[in-house]
């Protein structure tokens, strides 16, 4: 870890060189000495220090707390007061400046060693929460999924997309109780899980039902509810994709075989029918992700094509089904491929009518990857949680050093459980992203790509990524964007949304409508997150529904640079 480095703001000389002196037994770096308002400002935004120690009297008309507030304001760095004796109302100017302490002359060295170490230590906990936060509500404005905190029954947080699903503005959800956006139909229901999650109770976190827009238009959604903390309370976060359409089309392949077969087998999504645990018909796009022919799978044992480790559980959920249990519609597991590759699906089925006889209707959906990544973020999550043990141990031994740094160490592990919780927000917000997803530095090269992305363009990993972002946008339309970019490079942080031609591998312009943030660390721009949606069928008219399902790759994607 790099030596932290203190300005220090003291008006006497022989103690200022005193203290500079335990500072360096310490080993901090001390690179500059401050005695008055004017010098101390200068040399902090000249020598941009990791910690201030600053004396509360100072020569000239201005004294310690104008300088911190100064300094705070331009640098955000953290503050330690120095002083002798203070009364009461300087005491309250300078709580107002928010310190990270105060130390009393003369300094002892044990107390200025445990007062810059917690201080440190709480400022870069800080800082990580706030990007953490920065970086959640960038993803969750830009996501094309309903994402709604609810508090005490009532709605307290809503993105744009719920805005547009549910047809009510922003002002208007947020203090509506979360139960009168649901159709009178499914209201009880929703409401007494939506209370039971509330309480703590164990209830189902994924099921769907029909909401009533602000017009009276009713709408299915596809709802998954997680438990957060939210304001430092506890909160219900949801997720809500319009699947109106899927929903329609589930009805008509109820109603009608000969309807249903014309409408799987054009289907992008891979589609089965089960029935007396045979497999009695699939689409085409089946065959070609699992690699079989019609005559390799038709009529043969469904669990054949299962992963042996879960065939028993395929196999008990499906019996249960049969017998009317009430299981969840959705759930994954791995198949086999005519290779032998294993594959994990994301399966959602339904019970039709097969020659008038019960089977079961399964859409799959390739999440490999998805599952990787999980994983991946599994192991980062068990090393992160080994970082936090050390800094716990570090804590613990400071308290007993000193008594004072038990009220700090408590404020420092409740920032760290709101940090947590942040960032498993944002995780959750990164996997349900639907559309194409990239990023890029401040140079423009692009490190980034998600699955839906590469679909979307038609190139490989190996074609994008290193590349600079104007190679793929046509040369009328890449002339402002470098303009943007280059202002990112001197320090504007805003988002931006506007409209572009991304030129795919065929060589054709297309036309997508993109939502850019910067990506924050350490309080600086390290690159742009963009995510971006095709609007050619838009401007013909027809309405673009919002995805299915979240994207294939999150964050932390083998498609990363």
């Amino acid at each position: 870890m790099a030596t932290a480095r203190v300005l220090l703001v003291e008006d006497e000389r022989i103690i200022a060189l005193d203290i500079k002196n335990s500072l360096e037994r310490l080993g901090y770096e001390v690179p500059g000495i401050a005695d008055d308002y004017e010098s101390a400002v200068k040399l902090a935004l000249d020598l941009m220090p990791d910690l201030v120690l600053m004396d509360i009297i100072l020569n000239g008309d201005s004294d310690g707390i104008e300088a911190a507030r100064e300094i705070k304001k331009r640098l955000g760095c953290p503050v330690i007061y120095l002083t002798a004796n203070a009364d009461q109302p300087t005491i309250e100017r300078a709580r107002e400046t928010e310190p990270h302490g105060y130390l009393n002359k003369p300094i002892n060295t044990r107390d200025l060693f445990t007062n810059i170490d917690s201080a440190l230590y709480r400022h870069r906990v800080e800082t990580l929460l706030r990007e953490s936060e920065v970086n959640f509500r960038t993803l969750s404005e830009s996501a094309p999924v309903a994402i709604m905190i609810y508090q005490c029954d009532r709605w307290v947080y809503a993105n744009l997309a719920a805005e547009q699903i549910s047809g009510y503005g922003r002002e208007e959800l947020l203090g509506m109780n979360f139960w009168n956006l649901v159709h009178p139909e499914h209201r009880e229901l929703v409401t007494e899980r939506g209370k039971a999650r509330q309480r703590g109770e164990e209830a189902p976190s994924e099921y769907r039902f029909q909401i009533q827009r602000k017009n009276g238009e009713m709408r299915w959604v596809d709802f998954k509810a997680v438990n957060v903390t939210y304001a430092k309370e506890p909160a219900v976060m949801i997720y809500g994709i319009d699947i109106t359409g899927t929903m329609a089309a589930e009805e008509a392949l109820r109603k009608s075989e000969e309807k249903y077969r014309s409408l799987v087998e054009s289907a992008a999504e891979s589609v089965a029918i089960f029935q007396d645990n045979t497999i009695k018909f699939v689409n085409g796009a089946l065959l070609k992700a699992s690699g079989f022919s019609a005559d390799d799978l038709l009529g043969k044992p469904f669990l054949e094509v299962i992963h042996p480790e879960d065939r028993q559980r395929v196999v008990d959920n499906h019996l249960r089904r049969l017998s009317g249990e009430d299981i969840p519609p959705r759930y994954d597991f791995r198949i086999l491929d005519k290779k032998g590759n294993t594959l994990w699906v994301d399966m959602k089925i339904s019970m039709v009518e097969w020659d008038g006889k019960p089977g079961v209707l399964a859409f799959l959906a390739d999440v490999t990857r998805t599952k990787e990544a999980e994983i991946r973020l599994t192991r980062l999550n068990e090393e992160m949680e080994a970082v936090n043990e050390e800094l716990r141990a570090t804590i613990e031994e400071l308290e007993a050093s000193n008594e004072e740094f038990e009220a700090v160490n408590d404020e420092l592990n409740m920032t760290n459980e709101l940090l947590r919780r942040s960032e498993e927000k944002y995780r959750l917000l990164a996997e349900s992203a639907g559309d194409m997803i990239f990023t890029h530095d401040l140079d423009g090269a692009i490190t980034f790509i998600n699955g839906a992305g590469l679909a979307f363009t038609g190139f490989k990993p190996e074609e994008v990524l290193g590349k600079h972002y104007a190679e793929f946008i046509t040369p009328e339309r890449a002339a402002p964007l470098l303009e943007k970019q280059r202002k990112r490079k001197e320090g504007y942080t805003g988002g931006s949304r506007y409209e572009s031609e991304f030129i795919n591998s065929a060589g054709k312009p297309v036309a997508v409508e993109v939502n850019s943030n910067p990506i924050m660390k350490d309080g600086k721009i390290t690159g742009i997150l963009s995510i971006a949606r095709e609007i050619q069928k838009e401007k013909q008219g027809a309405q673009v529904p919002f995805p299915s399902r979240p994207p294939s790759q999150p964050p932390n994607s083998p498609f990363r640079k």
